[in-house]
C-alpha cells in the first residue's frame, strides 16, 4: 500500500487516508463476501486505479517512500510525530541498504511487539504478549529494528495477536494483505511488484484401483492360519505355481480435476472409496494395491516428482506423539516441511520494492519475513496455525493419548489439521477433518481453508462425511462418489439441477449434502422422487454415470481435461556417548582393568561405538519390521545372531568350519576383539608364563582372539563401517518403506462369489423387495402397536446433579506465566437432570467441558477433586452399582482390534433408549469454554425455544434462513461474541426464570419417589466368577488367534532360533564330545543361551500385546462388567498352549541337532525346564506392563531385568565366585534355579565321564558340582521353586491389574 506526500495538501492527504480506510474495510464482516474477495482480485489494475483519486493516480513513484509516515502512523495522534516518525524513517532506510539476505531477515518492529520485550522475555510473557502501544510510544521509537529468526515467544504472539486478533475477520485481511503485497501493492505508482506465488492443479484420468486378496474358507478374518497360508501362497507364487488371489476394485475408472482457487467437497457414503481416492492423488496408496490410469500435478505425472513436497494428505486418524505439546507438535512439523518457495517468492518482493520505493506494513512484513525462514526451532507460522484452528488456548498441553489427559477429542482432530497446513504445500487433501468437531469449528476452519484457496490460490479437496448446510456453502466445487465411481464432479451450483434433471428434489430444511449421499442409496431414494407422474424405478449409480456424462457439467469436464495443461503457468546420538562415559568411568576402576589411561580411552572408544552400533542397529531393524512386535523380535533375533557370532558363547575355534565366516560378519566380534586385546596386551599380563605362555595370551588363544595390538585400530575401525551401514539401512527404509497396513486383504470364498454376483442378482432383490413392502409395512406398524403395549424390562431411573464443580492440579506451564492457584476448575456449578423419556443433547465449543461432565456423572475420571451432588433415582450415586445400570459410549473408541463387531456386541450388554421419543420430550444442555452452563432447557419443534432464548439477549443476531440451529447457537454464544456484546451468557442463565425452574426441578428430583427403592444387587457383578472368567477366556482366545503379528512372530522366531541354535552348535551336547572345559563351556552357553533369548523374546513380545488389551481392561472395569482377577486368569491361561507349541518346536528340531541325550529323564527335565522358563519370563513381561504407565517404561523396567538375570544367573559368574553380599540376589533370580537345573539334570549324574578340567582330571558331575555349586540333593527344591516363579508373576500381574491404574482422566 503506498501513497505520496511530494506536493500533496493536508486534504489531499485526509482524502487519501479515506480512501485507504475504504479500502481496508472491503471485507465486511459477513463471510457471504468472502468470494467476492476473489472476484476483485480478478480485476485489472486500470479498474482498481480508475476508483482511485486523481492526485493518488498521478503522483508517481518519486512519492512511494515520503507515504512512510502515513502507513506506519495512521492511528497515532499529530503531536507523536516528527522525531520518532523520521527516527522509524531512518531505521527502514538503514533495513533497504542492507544486502538481499540481511534485508530478508531484518524488519521493523511495531508497538506491540516493543511493549512484548517489556513485559517480558520467552514462552512466558503473558498470555498473547501484547504490550501497551502507548506505553512503546513513549520510548525513543514505536519501532525497533529485529531479526526475525529471533523473535521470542511474547514477540510472535504479539505480532500475529495485532495481526488477527478475531479469527473470523482479521484472517482474510492478513491474506488480503499478503497477496495485495505481491501483486497490487503499487497501483498507486508506475510500478508494480507483480510476484505470483506458484500455483498447482491435479489432474486424474481412468485411475483405477484394485486390491489382490487372498481367498480364504469361512470368516475372513487374519487368524494365525490364514495370514501363515498367505506367506505360503506369496512364496508358492514367486516359485511359479498357482495361488488362490481374487482382485477387488476400490476405485472403478475415476477421472477429474481440481483447480487452484477452489475448495472441492469429496462427498460419498463411507467405503464409497473417498479415502483411496485422496491418497492416490497424494501418492500414498499402499504398495501392495494396483493402481492404473494417470494422475498429474501441473502436466507432471506423479512418479516423475516428489509428491509429499507439493502436496499435503490429512488423514482421518489422529496420530501424534502424546509426550508433546501442541506447540511442540507444530514447531516440529513446520520445521521438517520447510519453508517451500517461500524465501524465494520474499527475496524477488523485497529487490522489486526497493527497485520501487515501496514501504510495507511492518506487522505484514515481520510475519511474512518470519515464515520464510528454513529451520528456525520456533516459528510465527506456528503461532498463526494455533491461532486460526483454535489452539492457542491449549498451545503447552500435552497431546495425550488412551492413557494421558491431554487435549480432547475435538482439539486433536484440529491438530492433526494443523500439522499439516503449517507447512509449505499448496495442494490439501484432507480427509474427514470434521470428525470429533462441533459445526461452528468445523465451520470456521473450513471458512480459512475457503480463504486459503480463494486468496493465496491454494488447490484443497476435502472429504466430510455430514456436513452441515453453512459448511456446504462454503465450497465451490462438488465431487460425488458411490460404489468407487464419481457420479458428479462440477460447480456446486449445478449439482441441484443435475439431479432434479434425473428426477429427484432436494425438499425444503433438508441439507443439500445429505440429500446427495441419501439419493443415491436404494433404501432412501424414492423418497425424493418429483416425477409423480411418471412411476419410480430404482437409479443405480452406473446410470447416474451415464446422465452425468451426457450432462453439460460432465462435457465441460470432458473439454477440460482433453485440453493439455499450460505448463508455461506452472512452477514446479549425544546419549550413547553419556552412556558409554558413565558405563566406563564406573566400571572400568570398580572391575580391575588394567589402571593406564591409554587403556581406560580405548576401551570407553570401543564402547562407545557399540552402543551407538546398537542404537543404529534397532533403528535399521525397527524401519523394516514397523510394529511393536515385528520390531521386538526382529531386534531380538539380530541381537541373537550378533551374539551367537559373536564368538562369546561359542568361541571361533569351536564354531563349524562352514560357519566361522560369521565371525567376521559380527560387530560384537570387533568390540570383543578391541576390548580383550586392550586389557590382556598390557604389561600386568604379561610376567606369568604357562607352559611357556603368558596369562594373557592364553586366554586369548583358548578363546580364539589371538590377535596383534594393531587390530585393535582394525576392530575401530570396523565398528564405524557398523554404524554407517545400519544408519544408511536406517533411512534406505524410511525412504522405501510404506507404513503397516492396518489389515490384510483377506476375502471368503462366499463373498467374493456375492461380489461378483451381486449386480446380476441387484434386479432380482429389488423386485423381491417391492413385492414384499406392504408386507413390511403391515409388518412394521404390528411391532409398534406391540411395542407400545410392551412393558419395559428395567425400571426407568433419574438422574439428578447439583452444583457439580471439579478441579484439577494446575498445570505447571499456568504456574509459570503466573497462575496463581493450585487447582484449576474445569467445571462451574453445574445443574441439571436426566430423565427417562426425554432425549437430552449436551452441546458447547470444543473445551467447553462436554468430556469433563460426562466423565464426571459416569464415573470414570482417576484423578481431581469432584464436588457436588449426584443421584440416582433420588439417591445418592453408589459407583459400584451405577456401573450395572449405566452404558457409557465414549468419543474415544477402545476394543479389542481382533474382535469382529458382532462379537464384541456379544460380550457385552448395552442398554438402549425407547425408540419412540416426540419433540416435545427434548432438551438441551449448552455449556460454554470453561466448563460453565448458559442454557438447561427444552429444545422446542426446531430448536425454536433456544432461538428464542438467546435472540431475546439484545445485540444477538437472528438466526438466517434455513441455517442449522446448532452451529448457529455456538457462534453467538463465543468468547468472541460475548467480548463484543459485554455480557456473560452465563451470569445470564443464572439470573434466568430457567434456571430457576431447573434447579427446582432438581431439588424435587434428588428425592427418591415413593415406592422407589435404593439400586441393591447382591452381587458385585451380573456373572459369577467361573462365567467371568470362561467369557475373558473366550475373548481372549480370539484375540490371540487372530493376532498373527504377535503368536505367529513368536512361533516363527523359535523355529528360526531353534536352526540357528542346532547349526551353531551341532552335536555338542553329545557327552562323547565333551573332552575338556571349554567343550562343556561351549554346551552350557548353549543352555543358557537358548533359554536366555527365547525367554527374551516372549517377554519383549507380549508387552505390546497387553498393552492395547490394558485400555480396553480398564473401560470393562469401569463398566462393572467383570473380576480384574478372571481376565487376568483368563490371559494368563490362554498363554499357555502357545508356550507349549514354541516348546514342542525347540524340541524337534533343536534338542536332536545340538545332541542332546535321548533318555526318558533327561528329555522330561528339559522340557519341565525349558517350559517354566518361558512361562516366567512371558509373565514378567505381563507383570511389567500392569506395574508402568506406558510400555516404553516397561521395556525399561524389563531390560533392567535382564541385566540382572544375565549378570547374577550363576554363568557369568559361578555362584562360588559372586560376593556374600550379593547371594541374596542370585537365590532370588528365576534364571539361577533354571541353570541349575539345565546344569544338574544334563550334567550333573555323569560319574563315569572324565574330562580334563584347568590341567587335572575330573568327572563331568564333580566338575558341575565344585565350579558352579548344583547340587543334585537339591533338584526338588529348584524344581518347585522355578514353577513358583510362573504362579508368582501371574498373581501380582492379576493384583496390578485389579489395583492399579496408569489412564489419567
Amino acid at each position: 500500500m503506498i501513497m505520496t506526500t511530494n506536493g500533496v495538501s493536508a486534504e489531499q492527504e485526509r482524502e487519501q487516508q479515506l480512501q485507504q480506510r475504504r479500502l481496508e474495510e472491503e471485507g465486511g464482516d459477513d463471510t457471504g463476501q468472502i468470494e467476492l474477495v476473489g472476484d476483485e482480485l480478478e480485476g485489472s489494475d486500470d479498474e482498481l486505479e480508475g476508483q482511485l483519486p486523481t492526485s493518488v493516480r498521478d503522483g508517481g513513484a518519486s512519492r512511494a517512500a515520503s507515504f512512510f509516515r502515513e502507513s506506519l502512523f495512521f492511528n497515532s495522534a499529530e503531536q507523536q510525530e516528527g522525531a520518532a516518525d523520521d527516527e522509524a524513517e531512518l531505521k527502514w532506510a538503514a533495513i533497504e541498504r542492507l544486502p538481499t539476505y540481511d534485508r530478508l531477515r531484518m524488519s521493523l518492529l511495531s508497538a506491540r511487539g516493543v511493549g512484548a520485550i517489556n513485559a517480558g522475555a520467552g514462552d512466558g510473557a503473558g498470555s498473547n504478549g501484547v504490550g501497551d502501544a502507548k506505553g512503546a510510544a513513549g520510548a525513543p521509537s514505536a519501532f525497533q529494528v529485529v531479526d526475525v529468526r529471533r523473535l521470542r515467544a511474547a514477540q510472535r504472539r504479539a505480532v500475529v495477536q495485532s495481526l488477527v486478533a478475531d479469527v473470523k475477520h482479521d484472517n482474510i485481511r492478513l491474506l488480503r494483505k499478503q497477496r495485495e503485497r505481491m501483486e497490487r501493492q503499487l497501483i498507486f505508482t508506475v510500478f508494480q511488484v507483480n510476484v505470483r506465488p506458484p500455483t498447482v492443479e491435479v489432474r486424474w484420468r481412468d485411475v483405477c484401483v484394485e486390491a489382490e486378496c487372498q481367498v480364504v474358507a469361512g470368516k475372513p478374518l487374519p487368524t494365525l492360519w490364514n495370514s501363515a497360508l498367505s506367506k505360503f501362497s506369496l512364496l508358492a507364487a514367486t516359485l511359479g505355481f498357482s495361488r488362490h488371489r481374487a482382485k477387488i476394485s476400490i476405485l472403478k475408472n475415476v477421472t477429474g480435476i481440481i483447480k487452484s482457487s477452489r475448495i472441492t467437497l469429496l462427498l460419498g457414503p463411507p467405503g464409497c472409496g473417498k479415502t483411496t481416492l485422496l491418497k492416490a492423488l497424494a501418492g500414498k496408496l499402499n504398495k501392495s494395491l494396483t493402481v492404473t490410469g494417470e494422475i498429474e500435478y501441473n502436466g507432471v505425472k506423479l512418479d516423475e516428482f516428489v509428491p509429499e513436497k507439493t502436496s499435503a494428505y490429512v488423514s482421518q486418524y489422529n496420530l501424534h506423539v502424546p509426550e508433546m505439546t501442541v506447540r511442540e507438535t507444530l514447531d516440529f512439523s513446520a520445521r521438517f516441511q520447510g519453508v517451500g518457495s517461500r524465501a524465494e517468492i520474499m527475496k524477488e518482493v523485497i529487490r522489486r520494492e526497493k527497485e520501487a520505493g515501496i514501504t510495507p506494513d511492518p506487522d505484514v512484513d515481520t510475519y511474512m519475513k518470519a515464515v520464510s525462514m528454513e529451520g528456525l526451532e520456533r516459528s510465527i507460522q506456528t503461532d498463526y496455525i494455533m491461532k486460526i484452528m483454535g489452539l492457542d488456548r491449549c498451545a503447552n498441553i500435552i497431546v495425550g493419548d488412551a492413557m494421558r489427559r491431554g487435549i480432547s477429542g475435538g482439539e486433536m482432530k484440529r491438530l492433526t489439521t494443523g500439522e499439516m497446513i503449517v507447512g509449505p504445500c499448496k495442494v490439501l487433501l484432507m480427509d474427514e477433518i470434521s470428525t470429533g468437531l462441533d459445526s461452528s469449528t468445523t465451520f470456521q476452519i473450513v471458512s480459512c481453508l475457503q480463504q486459503l484457496a480463494h486468496i493465496t490460490e491454494y488447490t484443497i479437496l476435502v472429504s466430510l462425511l455430514q456436513p452441515a448446510p453453512e459448511t456446504y456453502d462454503l465450497f465451490d466445487d462438488i465431487i460425488l462418489m458411490a460404489e468407487g465411481k464419481i457420479v458428479y464432479h462440477g460447480s456446486k451450483c449445478s449439482v441441484m439441477s443435475f439431479f432434479e434433471s434425473c428426477g429427484f428434489k432436494c425438499p425444503e430444511r433438508k441439507g443439500a449434502a445429505d440429500f446427495l449421499q441419501e439419493v443415491l442409496s436404494e433404501k432412501d431414494q424414492q423418497q425424493y422422487w418429483s416425477h409423480s407422474e411418471n412411476r419410480y424405478n430404482f437409479i443405480t449409480v452406473d446410470q447416474f454415470c451415464d446422465k452425468f456424462k451426457a450432462s453439460q457439467v460432465g462435457q465441460n469436464l470432458a473439454e477440460d481435461l482433453s485440453k493439455p495443461y499450460d505448463k508455461s503457468k506452472g512452477q514446479k546420538n549425544a546419549l550413547s556417548r553419556i552412556e558409554s562415559i558413565a558405563w566406563t568411568s564406573i566400571s572400568y576402576y570398580l572391575i580391575g582393568y588394567t589402571p593406564e589411561a591409554p587403556r581406560f580411552f580405548r576401551q570407553l572408544l570401543v564402547l562407545f561405538l557399540i552402543h551407538t552400533g546398537a542404537l543404529s542397529l534397532f533403528r535399521c531393524v525397527a524401519s523394516y519390521c514397523q510394529t511393536m512386535v515385528a520390531g521386538s523380535v526382529g531386534g531380538t533375533m539380530s541381537t541373537l545372531v550378533i551374539l551367537l557370532f559373536g564368538g562369546f558363547l561359542i568361541p571361533r575355534s569351536s564354531m563349524p568350519n562352514w560357519l566361522k565366516w560369521g565371525f567376521w560378519l559380527s560387530p560384537l566380534s570387533y568390540a570383543e576383539i578391541g576390548l580383550t586385546g586392550n586389557e590382556f596386551l598390557a604389561p600386568r599380563w604379561l610376567k606369568i608364563t604357562i607352559s611357556g605362555v603368558t596369562v594373557g595370551k592364553r586366554i586369548l588363544i583358548d578363546r580364539g582372539l589371538d590377535f596383534a595390538g594393531y587390530v585393535y585400530w582394525i576392530s575401530v575401525a570396523a565398528l564405524i563401517g557398523f554404524v554407517l551401514l545400519f544408519n544408511i539401512g536406517f533411512s534406505i527404509g524410511l525412504t522405501m518403506k510404506q507404513s503397516p497396513s492396518t489389515s490384510q486383504a483377506i476375502i471368503s470364498r462366499d463373498k467374493i462369489r456375492i461380489f461378483h454376483g451381486r449386480e446380476q442378482d441387484m434386479s432380482k432383490d429389488r423386485d423381491k423387495k417391492s413385492i414384499s413392502q406392504g408386507r413390511e409395512q403391515d409388518m412394521s406398524k404390528d411391532v409398534k402397536i406391540g411395542m407400545r403395549r410392551m412393558a419395559l424390562p428395567f425400571t426407568p431411573l433419574t438422574i439428578s446433579f447439583q452444583n457439580v464443580n471439579y478441579y484439577v492440579d494446575a498445570p505447571l506451564e499456568m504456574r509459570v506465566k503466573g497462575y496463581m492457584g493450585n487447582k484449576l476448575q474445569l467445571l462451574h456449578n453445574i445443574t441439571g437432570a436426566f430423565q427417562p423419556g426425554v432425549l437430552s443433547a449436551l452441546m458447547g465449543v470444543t473445551g467447553a467441558g462436554k468430556t469433563t461432565l460426562l466423565d464426571v456423572l459416569a464415573g470414570r475420571k482417576t484423578g481431581g477433586v469432584i464436588e457436588g451432588d449426584i443421584r440416582i433415582g433420588g439417591y445418592p450415586k453408589f459407583q459400584q452399582t451405577f456401573s450395572r445400570i449405566s452404558a457409557y459410549c465414549e468419543q474415544n473408541d477402545v476394543h479389542s482390534p481382533q474382535i469382529t463387531v458382532g462379537e464384541s456386541v456379544a460380550y457385552s450388554a448395552w442398554l438402549r433408549l425407547p425408540t419412540e421419543i416426540d419433540a416435545e420430550t427434548r432438551k438441551l444442555m449448552l455449556m460454554k469454554r470453561g466448563g460453565e452452563l448458559i442454557y438447561a432447557g427444552p429444545l422446542g419443534q426446531h430448536s425454536c425455544k433456544v432461538i428464542q432464548y438467546f435472540q431475546s439477549i439484545p445485540g444477538i443476531p437472528k438466526i438466517k434462513d434455513n441455517y442449522n440451529p446448532s452451529t448457529w447457537m455456538l457462534e453467538v454464544t463465543s468468547t468472541s461474541m460475548e467480548t463484543q456484546l459485554g455480557v456473560n451468557f452465563a451470569r445470564i442463565y443464572t439470573e434466568s426464570t430457567m434456571c430457576k425452574d431447573m434447579d427446582a426441578l432438581v431439588k424435587g428430583l434428588s428425592m427418591p419417589p415413593p415406592g422407589m427403592n435404593d439400586l441393591h444387587f447382591p452381587t458385585r457383578f451380573p456373572q459369577k466368577f467361573w462365567e467371568q472368567f470362561k467369557a475373558c477366556l473366550w475373548k481372549q482366545c480370539l484375540s490371540h488367534w487372530r493376532t498373527p503379528s504377535y503368536n505367529l512372530v513368536r512361533i516363527v522366531f523359535m523355529t528360526v532360533s531353534s536352526i540357528i541354535f542346532g547349526v551353531l552348535y551341532w552335536q555338542k551336547g553329545n557327552i562323547r564330545h565333551i573332552n575338556d572345559q571349554q567343550s562343556l563351556f561351549t554346551i552350557l552357553g548353549c543352555m543358557y543361551g537358548t533359554t536366555l533369548f527365547t525367554g527374551i523374546n516372549n517377554c519383549q513380545s507380549v508387552m505390546p500385546f497387553v498393552a492395547i488389551e490394558r485400555s480396553v481392561v480398564y473401560r470393562e472395569r469401569f463398566a462393572g462388567m467383570y473380576s480384574p482377577w478372571a481376565y487376568s486368569f483368563a490371559q494368563v491361561a490362554m498363554e499357555i498352549p502357545y508356550v507349549l507349541v514354541q516348546l514342542v518346536l525347540f524340541m524337534l528340531i533343536a534338542y536332536p541337532m545340538i545332541g542332546y541325550a535321548w533318555t526318558a529323564a533327561k528329555f522330561f527335565w528339559f522340557f519341565y525346564t525349558m517350559f517354566f522358563t518361558l512361562l516366567y519370563f512371558l509373565y514378567l513381561g505381563m507383570l511389567m506392563v500392569s506395574i508402568t504407565p506406558n510400555i516404553q517404561v516397561a521395556s525399561i523396567f524389563a531390560s533392567m531385568f535382564y541385566t540382572t538375570q544375565n549378570l547374577i544367573s550363576g554363568f557369568i559368574v559361578p555362584p562360588p565366585h559372586i560376593p556374600k553380599w550379593w547371594a541374596w540376589l542370585y537365590y532370588m533370580s528365576p534364571m539361577s534355579w533354571t541353570l541349575n537345573l539345565f546344569f544338574t539334570t544334563q550334567f550333573g549324574y555323569e560319574d563315569d565321564r572324565k574330562i580334563l578340567v584347568f590341567g587335572e582330571t575330573k568327572t563331568i558331575a564333580a566338575f558341575v558340582r565344585d565350579y558352579y555349586g548344583f547340587h543334585r540333593e537339591l533338584l526338588p527344591l529348584a524344581a518347585i521353586l522355578l514353577a513358583g516363579f510362573p504362579v508368582l508373576f501371574a498373581v501380582l500381574f492379576g493384583y496390578s491389574i485389579s489395583r492399579l491404574n496408569f489412564q489419567k482422566r
